[in-house]
């Protein structure tokens, strides 16, 4: 919630100086994930959107503040298309929220060719501000943190490190951050590896063993011991699977 404080603060701000026509409403195009997996941080910036305006009034410089609300849930292409009906048909002055870095990112170019304010609220990939000139971010990015914490763990011994991250800007920007913390104070060789759990992996694996399951019990009526073993084999080896996995990526494919 600081984060969206934070960031509505900044965007108005903005505006604040320099305001030219007084009458004219000030709008603030928000595009987050209000449905579906990732709406929890979108009602926080909402949420600490609503408690400033409550604190501090609706207006800006003699212009009202309205904000017009988008869901993307979640999707980028939907966070772009949102994005041009925001600039085109609401002609929106700032656009703002991106809960994602994949919906910062469609939405950057937009920013950049329509020459619109946009501030990143949550999305933490560190590139995402130089995509275009008009961005700026209020939350944070992943090195600032994973660094630190590379050089913490490394300080406080650890000198092993297994890190699992997700397969796309963020993740890979908290292990090349971490990577680099945790290698630049250590001696000698130091184990680090990275395991990307990526959803063409997982997800045929875990729609294999469900399939099993429900064919087994609806089909013979009860639990086939067999078939038990085998699931409860492959769940055991599963973590096993994808460090073999990322052992055969980081020798054929990382290094090419």
């Amino acid at each position: 919630m600081r984060r969206a404080v934070l960031g509505f603060c900044c965007l108005l701000f903005c505006y604040s100086v320099g305001a030219a026509n007084a009458q004219q409403a000030l709008k603030v195009g928000l595009v987050m994930s209000y449905t579906g997996q990732f709406t929890d941080p979108a009602t926080q910036m909402d949420n600490g959107i609503k408690l400033y305006m409550k604190q501090h009034g609706d207006a800006v410089a003699g212009r009202k503040v309205m904000l017009i609300r988008k869901d993307s849930a979640g999707a980028p292409d939907a966070a772009k298309r949102l994005a041009q009906e925001l600039v085109v048909r609401d002609e929106v002055d700032i656009l703002a929220g991106f809960v994602l870095t994949p919906e910062a990112l469609t939405v950057a170019d937009l920013s950049a060719e329509a020459k619109k304010f946009m501030v990143v609220m949550n999305a933490a990939t560190a590139i995402i501000t130089t995509k275009s000139p008009y961005i700026t971010r209020s939350s944070l990015t992943l090195p600032q943190n994973c660094e630190l914490l590379g050089s913490w763990a490394y300080k406080n011994g650890v000198r092993k490190a297994y890190i699992m991250v997700a397969d796309y800007g963020p993740g890979h920007d908290a292990e090349a951050s971490f990577e680099r913390g945790f290698e630049h104070l250590r001696e000698g060789y130091v184990g680090l590896l990275t395991m990307l759990l990526t959803g063409r992996i997982i997800v045929p694996i875990l729609a294999a063993i469900t399939a099993t399951l429900v064919v087994t019990y609806t089909r013979l009526r009860r639990p086939n011991p067999i078939v038990v073993r085998i699931v409860v084999a492959a769940v055991v080896l599963l973590p096993f699977a994808f460090y073999l996995h990322d052992l055969a990526y980081a020798a054929f494919v990382a290094n090419r």
